[in-house]
């Protein structure tokens, strides 16, 4: 499950309790977009073999402004999968808007 697009975005908190960190964590993504007119969307995220591999859809628009803006995103994982991760992964494919 992932939550968030880009800094501005907020999310509700309320189910990140003790009971939800006994069998599970967070994953901070945190990347500069090359532009603002540019917008991003999770489309898997998954563990295996210590492995956290995301694939990125990265929309691109005919209008490209030349500044850069951060994007953070949670992703939630277990518990066990967090701390089997020892490399990450990240495939964005590009598709025009």
């Amino acid at each position: 499950i992932v939550h968030g697009n880009n800094f501005y975005y907020s999310f509700n908190t309320d189910k990140y309790d003790e009971i939800f960190f006994e069998n599970n964590s967070l994953v901070l993504v945190l990347f500069d977009g090359d532009s603002s007119s540019t917008r991003y969307k999770f489309k898997s995220v998954k563990v295996k073999d210590g492995i956290l591999e995301m694939k990125i859809i990265k929309y691109m628009y005919s209008t490209i402004l030349c500044d850069v803006e951060p994007w953070t995103s949670v992703v939630e994982v277990t518990k066990e999968e967090a701390n089997n991760i020892n490399d990450v992964n990240v495939i964005i494919k590009e598709v025009d808007r």
